[in-house]
């Protein structure tokens, strides 16, 4: 037992010195650089962004404008739903994968909203392939609807992972709910984790949690009543 508790307490304090570590390089790399005093410069990022670490995203739009983008969750009900949506209103492209895999692990992959134009794409990518494309056009969105994330979301889907807080989109396709619960920022490559041996990670991971609020103000913009919540 003595032994147990004398190994726990190394790990906690090896723990919170690597906390402490990289909190103070952080504070060095970046001085006054954070997502409050440089979030005037939203739409350059954006630009940086695209064409740098979500480079991707950009591509996998082809040709078309990435106007605002951010990190969501897979679509777990995305099979029936996204059947209905391909023969009505809503467009579906790149389509490579119908229906959903049984299994998902954080480590494998990634999804995406791309709001461009009067649309908002899903992406999603598994080992860094994209597997599924998804557009929602300005009918569906224009009565779609922000709710509050709930308890039960955010313990089976685990919204609340990494701290980042979540709201939920719900659309209506032909009398069928989907529902896509978006993040406050991004956290993850279309390949993977953000590698902390990048010299950059630190201004990326500002860079990113700017790239989320960003989406919120212009998704809000674009449809009046997807601004609604200030607490998110």
């Amino acid at each position: 037992m003595g032994i147990t508790i004398v190994m726990i307490v190394c790990m906690l304090v090896l723990s919170a010195g690597f906390i402490l570590f990289m909190n103070s390089r952080r504070k060095k790399l970046l001085g006054d650089y954070n997502a409050e005093n440089q979030y005037h410069r939203a739409d350059e990022i954006l630009r940086e962004v695209v064409n740098g670490p979500l480079s991707d995203i950009r591509e996998q739009m082809k040709g078309q404008p990435v106007d605002a983008v951010t990190e969501c969750m897979h679509i777990t009900n995305i099979g029936r739903q996204a059947a209905s949506a391909a023969m009505t209103a809503a467009k579906t492209v790149a389509w490579a994968a119908v229906g959903v895999k049984a299994r998902y692990r954080a480590a494998d992959h990634a999804c995406y909203l791309v709001l461009s134009g009067d649309d908002l794409h899903y992406l999603f990518y598994e080992e860094g392939e994209i597997k599924e494309h998804l557009v929602f056009d300005q009918y569906r969105l224009a009565n779609a609807k922000l709710e509050q994330t709930s308890g039960t979301d955010k313990v089976t889907r685990m919204s609340s992972a990494m701290g980042m807080k979540s709201q939920k989109l719900v659309l209506d396709l032909d009398g069928e709910k989907m529902e896509v619960l978006f993040y406050n920022r991004i956290n993850r490559l279309p390949h993977g984790p953000l590698p902390f041996t990048d010299r950059n990670v630190f201004r990326t991971q500002v860079n990113f949690e700017i790239m989320g609020r960003y989406f919120k103000e212009q998704l809000g913009k674009k449809y009046i009543q997807l601004a609604a919540m200030n607490n998110y």
